[in-house]
């Protein structure tokens, strides 16, 4: 299982997380064990444990092979691995189905087994489920017990489909809005993302300060403000223009 973590780092970090796959024999026993008890069906599909014999198998913290992660922590198991683990969890948890897959039982199949084989073994509580659910489908019922409808399916009403003018009106008559004012983005969105990102790639407080002047020169360049001012932003270079212009000038 693998996942990419947004980190400390520019770059994601690289997750893996390894099983060790149930064998045939294990995918057998359990295969059997649902079929003879569905109740362990019944609570795997509910996101709860199923009986002991069978989350013993299934649910073995020994099959955990190995993880590993591209983040510089040299600690045993790193918070990456951690979120990973944690969002596999809550995964499975929402979709049972999804976690029998993976452990590699066809679980698509195993259902429609076991629901052959209720139907054999009580086939008047499966009849009685299927009347109760066919009369809460179509409707009321008559005092015969038939359906208030000919052949027991409900009937929907036709499509009503409107013409381009209805929908959206009188196309000529748009409404009006006002010019938008051109807005300096540097104290928009993230301010704190935005001075991690600059602390990355500065040397300092006074390189920081720069980095930002360099950017506001950039955004009323692309606005269109202080055209004049700023014609030659690009052709300058001061970041070039010298020794005096170097970092290390201005320690």
């Amino acid at each position: 299982m693998s996942a990419l973590v947004t980190g400390s780092q520019l770059e994601p970090f690289e997750v893996s997380l390894r099983w060790r796959p149930l064998s045939e024999n294990q995918v057998t026993y359990i295969h059997g064990e649902c079929l003879e008890h569905p109740e362990n069906l019944a609570r795997l599909l509910a996101g709860r444990e199923p009986r002991r014999d069978v989350a013993a198998v299934l649910l073995s913290p020994s099959d955990f092979r190995d993880s590993w992660c591209t983040c510089p922590d040299r600690a045993g198991v790193c918070k990456h691995r951690i979120a990973v683990a944690h969002a596999v969890a809550e995964q499975f948890t929402t979709d049972p189905v999804a976690f029998l897959d993976w452990r590699g039982m066809d679980t698509r199949k195993l259902i429609d087994e076991v629901g052959a084989k209720e139907r054999q073994r009580h086939p008047q509580v499966v009849d009685l489920q299927r009347r109760a659910v066919q009369t809460g489908s179509s409707g009321t019922t008559g005092s015969s017990g038939s359906s208030g409808s000919s052949g027991g399916t409900r009937r929907e009403p036709e499509d009503v489909r409107y013409s381009p003018g209805e929908f959206w009106g009188d196309l000529s008559r748009l409404p009006q809005r006002e010019p938008l004012a051109p807005g300096s983005g540097l104290e928009l969105g993230d301010q704190g993302t935005r001075n991690a990102v600059i602390r990355k790639v500065s040397w300092n407080t006074v390189d920081q300060l720069r980095v930002l002047d360099e950017l506001e020169s950039c955004y009323r360049l692309l606005t269109g403000e202080d055209q004049e001012e700023y014609d030659t932003v690009f052709d300058r270079e001061p970041w070039l223009s010298g020794p005096s212009g170097r970092i290390g000038a201005h320690d």
